[in-house]
C-alpha cells in the first residue's frame, strides 16, 4: 500500500518540464490501474487496503 500511495501523491516542481510532468501522470494512471485491479481480486481486504481505497475513492 505504501508505494501506491507515494506514487498517487507524489507532485512535480512547479518549474519541472513537460516530459517529468506527463511521467509523473503516467505513474498515477499505472497506480491507479494496479489499485482497481488488486480491488476486484475476490476475497476479504485487509484493513489498511480497504481505508486506502476509501481515501482513494473519495480524492
Amino acid at each position: 500500500v505504501d508505494p501506491l500511495e507515494k506514487t498517487i501523491q507524489h507532485k512535480t516542481k512547479p518549474d519541472a518540464v513537460k516530459q517529468e510532468v506527463d511521467r509523473n501522470e503516467d505513474m498515477i494512471r499505472s497506480a491507479l490501474r494496479a489499485i482497481d485491479s488488486l480491488n476486484r481480486i475476490s476475497g476479504e481486504p485487509t484493513l489498511r487496503f480497504k481505508s486506502f481505497m476509501n481515501h482513494v475513492v473519495k480524492v
